[in-house]
Order: structure tokens, then sequence, then C-alpha cells
């Protein structure tokens, strides 16, 4: 766009009070860039101006000016160094009180595109005045204002915890419920995105009260979705907590599926590696994409993006792929092979402990060769950022890392072999409690041992040694993949494995005596099944907020 030379008579205007505000405003409604008003010699006169008037600006020249700014691609370091960050705080304390719901919003939008954190905030003494501005215009808010706000509380980095303290939480969800109805697309992804990054459960009891509006408002919405849009939406329902189940039931998983086929190719990295963990954390498994005729429109995105991954995207792309089944020798992903390779060799060194983590146990659990990894020159680059980031490593983390390097056979630092095998073992849940109990009652001569500790490395929930036997109890949250690579551990090192779920229901004593009579343990010819009808009492918390919604049901005998 070319915009028309700024006649002189328009500099000598900005001297007003009204001008100034007005002319930013106009600027970047217009769609003008900082840059161009650089190049053309005008930013220094029109921060001179600002400066010169900000003292004396409304509630209404405030807000205008800030969000006009940030409009036009101004950051607030720049600011600082212009020396006009400090008096445009200054303004906004004076006119505070006097801003209506537009000015709150803008003022919000426009601090947190430009750079600023709410800690900043707090150390300015502000934060608290800007939240009571909210309290007080939140019932005025429309569509887009609420949305704004939401959004930039999230970007500033505010929890959802410190906005019910500051007795903000109630008043912006009542907000919402009042305007979700008049919610555009950009609207509804970017109140999800800012609830998910504030750190907003989908199971929380004052979202479940939302929850139908807002999938209501995405259904409405979805055809008008962009790339970015379509990314976010799938993200915050993965982050909240929100299973595939769960979308497939409020009708809403097929329509998410023909967008992202529709838009995928518009993704850009951090958009295909965020749709990618999500399906992931979701529970989506790759064979339904594939069903579905999306994976190889997905892998095309992950292909056009790889190069400008940065360490977050290849290690959230790895993982995703990991967990929803895909395997290294898949064909498909024979032709992408190389370009992921390369971008965990452009980033490693950028990798915090958490992506290194990860990295290395999706490259384990899609069974890649180390020496494969030898022959990329990327092995010593792995161990090395892992030997450096030892130290660093969650328990989480040095599970992965420990499994993943079990699986390479290769060494782990011993800090954090010793985390892992120093561990408190995990807590047993009813359903594990339940079959052990069965199982002890129907080979009661046989030595049985529950949490077991397998080569310092891995727990498994029931462990027979005499036939080197592992069962593992699956729940409701137990992951696929995790699942397999840890039975594949397991079999490489020599132990039989068997599993017991859930899903199983009332079935699941029949599979206990299958198990018994094939590995011939040791019973006695006395039954000792009568106290098997306690387990839906004993259910615990989690299993019956199961997002599948399915549990045991136990024959009852006397």
């Amino acid at each position: 766009m070319k915009y028309p030379s700024i006649s002189k008579r328009c500099l000598t205007m900005l001297g007003a009070i009204f001008y100034v505000a007005n002319t930013l405003w106009a600027f970047a409604t217009m769609g003008v860039a900082w840059q161009y008003l650089k190049r053309e010699r005008l930013s220094a006169r029109l921060f001179s101006a600002i400066r010169h008037n900000v003292g004396q600006f409304n509630p209404q020249g405030i807000a205008n000016a800030l969000w006009a700014l940030a409009t036009m691609g101004m950051g607030w370091r720049y600011l600082k160094e212009q020396r006009l960050s400090e008096r445009l705080l200054v303004a906004i304390r004076h006119t505070l009180e006097g801003f209506n719901s537009q000015d709150i919003a803008n003022t919000f939008w426009a601090l947190a595109t430009m750079g600023v954190r709410w800690r900043y905030l707090e150390r300015q003494s502000l934060s608290e005045r800007l939240l009571t501005a909210v309290r007080r215009n939140v019932e005025q808010f429309n569509a887009q204002e609420i949305a704004n706000a939401l959004w930039a509380l999230a970007t500033m980095e505010v929890r959802w915890r410190y906005l019910e303290e500051q007795r903000a939480s109630e008043r912006l969800l009542v907000a919402i419920r009042h305007t979700i109805e008049s919610f555009n697309s950009q609207d509804i992804a970017n109140t999800l995105w800012a609830l998910a990054t504030i750190g907003v459960k989908w199971q929380d009891r004052e979202i479940q009260r939302l929850s139908g509006r807002l999938v209501v408002a995405v259904r409405r919405n979805i055809e008008c979705f962009n790339s970015q849009n379509v990314a976010n939406t799938l993200w915050a329902f993965a982050t909240m907590g929100a299973g595939w189940r769960y979308l497939q039931e409020q009708r809403l998983s097929e329509c998410m599926l023909v967008i992202v086929q529709r838009t995928v190719e518009r993704f850009n990295p951090q958009g295909i590696a965020n749709t990618l963990w999500a399906f992931a954390t979701m529970g989506v498994r790759w064979r339904y994409l594939e069903e579905q005729r999306l994976s190889s429109c997905l892998l095309v995105a992950v292909r056009h993006n790889a190069e400008r991954f940065n360490s977050q995207d290849i290690a959230n792309t790895l993982w995703a792929f990991a967990t929803t089944g895909v395997r290294w020798q898949d064909r498909e992903m024979q032709k992408l092979s190389e370009r992921l390779l390369a971008a965990v060799r452009h980033n490693i060194e950028q990798f915090n402990p958490q992506e290194i983590a990860n990295t290395l146990w999706a490259l384990a659990t899609m069974e890649v060769e180390w020496q494969y990894l030898e022959d990329q020159g990327l092995s010593h680059l792995l161990t090395d950022v892992i030997d450096r980031n030892a130290s660093q490593f969650s328990l989480e983390n040095c599970t992965q890392i420990t499994w993943s390097t079990c699986w390479f056979d290769i060494r782990a630092p011993a800090e954090v072999v010793l985390k892992v095998s120093t561990r408190n073992p995990p807590r047993s849940s009813h359903l594990h409690k339940w079959v052990l109990s069965v199982l002890t009652a129907q080979a009661p001569e046989e030595i049985i041992k529950s949490e077991f500790l397998i080569k310092n490395c891995l727990y498994v929930d029931i462990y027979i040694p005499r036939k080197n036997l592992v069962i593992e109890v699956d729940g409701p949250y137990h992951t696929p993949a995790k699942d397999e690579f840890k039975e594949r551990l397991l079999r490489k090192w020599g132990y039989a494995v068997e599993r017991i779920s859930y899903l199983d229901g009332d079935k699941i004593e029949e599979r206990i005596n299958a198990l018994v009579d094939h590995y011939h343990l040791k019973h006695s010819s006395v039954e000792g099944c009568r106290f098997l009808g306690r387990l839906e009492e004993r259910t615990s918390e989690d299993e019956k907020n199961s997002p599948f919604k399915r549990h045991c049901r136990v024959v009852h005998r006397g």
C-alpha cells in the first residue's frame, strides 16, 4: 500500500492534544506501519508531540494512542528508549478511573501486544488499578472486548488463581456468558486460547457451567476459522483437558477435522506443531488420522515448515508423532526423516530440559536405531546436551531419559538414574488394588509383588518373580504410546507382559482366571473370589471423572 505524503499543515496540527491521538489512531487504522513513518522522517515529530501532550490526554486519547502504537508495530522496549514509556504509564494512571469498557480493553490489548508483562505493571503499582477498571467495566464489555481482555491477560502471563484471588475471575466468566452468542471466529479462538494459557481446566466447576456455550460458539464459527484459529482452538481444548472423545460426543470432532484439512496448507511452524501436539494430547491415534484422510496433509505441512521449526516446535512434533503411534520406519515418515533430524540438529543447543527429554523419548518410542543417529551425526550431540542438563531434569524428564537410554543401550547420567531409582513408588489405583486382591486370592501360594521397580528404571504394577511375569493394569488415563514403549522394554529384557484394562469391565475376573491357568500359577483348591464386589464403591475420583465415561462393572458374588 502507498500512502499519500503528509502535508506541512498536518505536521503543524500535531501540536494539539486532539490531533496527536487522532492522527496516531488514523495512521494505525489505515494500516500504516511505524517503519514507514520512520522512513518519511515523521516518527521523531510524532514522538515529540506525544511527549509534549501525553499529560493532557483524556481516557479515550491515551487508550487510542496506545492501541495505535501497538497496531503500528511499536514495542515497549523501543518506547523506553524514546523516554516515553514512563509518561504513558503516568497518563494511564491519571485517566484510569474514567476508562470505559473499550478504553480498558484496548489498553490491555496494546500493553500485551507491545510486550509488557504483568509483573512489570505490578512493579509500576498499576496492576491492581487496571484490574479495578476491569471489574468496574466488565459488565459493559462486548464480545470483542472480553475476548481481547482475556487474550491480553494471558499474554501478560496472568494466572487464573491470581484472578480468583483478585475477585475478577467470576466476573470475566459472566461477561463471556453474556456475550458469547455474539462471538466471531477470532473471539472464540482467542477466548479459548486465553483460558487455556491462564490455567483454566475443562473440568473446573465454573467452566463446566460455560462449556456447552463455548462448544456451540466453536461449532457456529468454525467455517470461518483461519489456520491460526484452528491451531489455537485445538491447542486450547487439549491444554484444558478436553479429550477427543468429548469432542466426538459434542459433535465437534468431525467439523474440526474438516477445517484442519481445509487450512493445513497455511499452517505456520507453530501452528502445525501445536495441532499435532493437541491431537496427541487428546488421545488421537495416527491410524485414526489415516482413516480420516488427514495424515498425509499433516505430514506435508510438517515438511513445508520443518526448516523453520524452533526448539519447541520440533520437540512437540516428534513427541506428537511418537504419542499418536507413528513409527520411524513407516513409509511416509521415511520421506520426512532427514528434515526432522536436521531440525533437531539445528535447534539442539536451544533445547530446554523438557524438550531434550521429549525428543529423546520420541526417537526411542518410534524405534529409531542408535546407529542411525550416529550415522546422522546426532548421537554425540544428544548425549552431550543430556549430560550438560543432568541436574535440571524433572523426575518425569529423568524417567523419559532413563527409559530411552535403556532402549538405545547407552548410559544415562548417574544423577538422572539416581533420581529415578530413588523415587517413591507410584500410588496404586483402586482398580490396581482390586486386581491384586483377586490375583492373590486366586494364587495364594505365589509370591506376588506390587509396584515393583525393575532394573532401577521403571515400576511395574504387578510382578510374579517365579514366572518372570509382569501384569500391567491399565486405567482410563493410561497413554497407549507410553504403555507400548514400556512393554517393548520389558520384553527386550526377557519379561512376559500381560495387560488387564478397565475396559474389560465384568470380564476382568475371567481374564485373571485365564492368566492363572495359562502361567500355571500356584493356587489352592479353596475358591478365593468371595470379596469381589466392592470396586464400584472404591472407584477413585479420577476414575469417576474419566473423560472416557466408562468404568468396570463387577458381578457380585456371595
